[in-house]
């Protein structure tokens, strides 16, 4: 994510926040929002956006993954 510049300027945990949020989705161990939101202290509504950037570059960042189905991310 870092070398994509994808979500320069965030958080450093609001970035983990949309990560963790992705790659759960990804290797179908979904985890909520909400979840998330209490173990980070991030709001749902900034994972929420942040994940939005990371969905929009998923081909960039996900181009070298091992596993997982890109099939099972969610819309934004």
């Amino acid at each position: 994510v870092k070398e994509c510049g994808t979500l320069a300027g965030k958080s450093p945990v609001s970035v983990a926040a949309a990560c963790i949020y992705l790659v759960s989705n990804l290797y179908s161990h979904p985890k909520s929002t909400r979840e998330i939101a209490q173990v980070t202290g991030v709001s749902e509504v900034t994972i929420k956006n942040s994940y939005k950037l990371l969905y929009n570059d998923k081909g960039k960042l996900l181009e070298d993954k091992k596993g997982g189905n890109c099939e099972a991310l969610p819309s934004p």
